[in-house]
């Protein structure tokens, strides 16, 4: 019987709370020095400027989540708990690092019926241990420059999300996703299928009328396909890369 892993990852923050000027006033930040926290993470969100960059060395697919909320991801494994890109001291091996990793530990987190957005950090997180590092606020609770300067990434990124999800949604409406499947056989013949990943419909795209091609070159979304079907090319390296750090033969 085949056994199934999916692109699904663990959560990367493990305490996430909401950062207040009074109950953090001292608290101080250290930039993230290793990516050992990212170890369990078979895959990467993505935003779409980054599909340029990403498609050089990763794989990019689309996954869905069980309440259909459908999201662009960088491949790091062909499992879901495992990434093949940290090194043993935690450095990273690829050339390029996702935005979502460079966030961490910050996030922007948005209650239920609301507008606006909150700024969260993993409190779990050794960025804040100790005394060192650089404050968030000054005396009077005021936010620092270091404080400012990660808001606005944080803005950044939600806004790049948030036009990484019309492209998706323009996909999905012009019927061009389709999921695919990989089997891989272990040393001693025992076979597991990658499953929930979705890609390009390359035979649908070449169908598209002259006007919908020339809206979707228009909007930077044809480049951003490009980039996706470029990337796929990534996986043999991938099944190769963990098939060396398993044991497996990649049938």
């Amino acid at each position: 019987m085949a056994k199934q892993q999916t692109a699904k990852s663990k959560a990367l923050y493990q305490k996430p709370t909401v950062l207040n000027a009074e109950a953090h006033r001292t608290l101080k930040f250290k930039a993230v020095a290793d990516y050992k926290h990212t170890a369990h993470m078979g895959s990467a969100l993505l935003l779409g400027h980054e599909f340029m960059m990403v498609a050089k060395e990763y794989p990019i697919v689309f996954v869905k989540s069980e309440n259909d909320n459908w999201d662009a991801v960088s491949m790091l494994s062909l499992k879901g708990d495992q990434n093949l890109f940290v090194g043993k001291n935690g450095e990273w091996l690829g050339q390029y690092v996702p935005a979502v990793m460079r966030r961490y530990p910050f996030i922007l987190s948005q209650a239920e019926g609301q507008e606006d957005y909150t700024v969260c950090f993993d409190e779990a997180s050794s960025c804040f241990e100790g005394d060192s590092g650089n404050p968030l606020f000054d005396a009077e609770g005021k936010q620092t420059k270091t404080l400012q300067n990660i808001i606005h990434f944080l803005n950044e990124f939600q806004r790049n999300y948030q036009v990484t999800q019309n492209f998706i949604a323009k996909l999905n409406e012009l019927e061009l996703l389709k999921d695919i499947e990989g089997t891989f056989t272990i040393k001693d013949g025992e076979k597991f299928k990658l499953t929930g990943m979705w890609v390009v419909d390359e035979e649908k795209l070449s169908k598209l009328d002259e006007k919908t091609v020339n809206e979707l070159f228009k909007s930077g979304y044809l480049a951003w396909i490009q980039f996706h079907v470029m990337s796929l090319s990534n996986l043999t390296p991938l099944a190769n890369r963990f098939a060396n750090s398993q044991g497996l033969k990649v049938a």
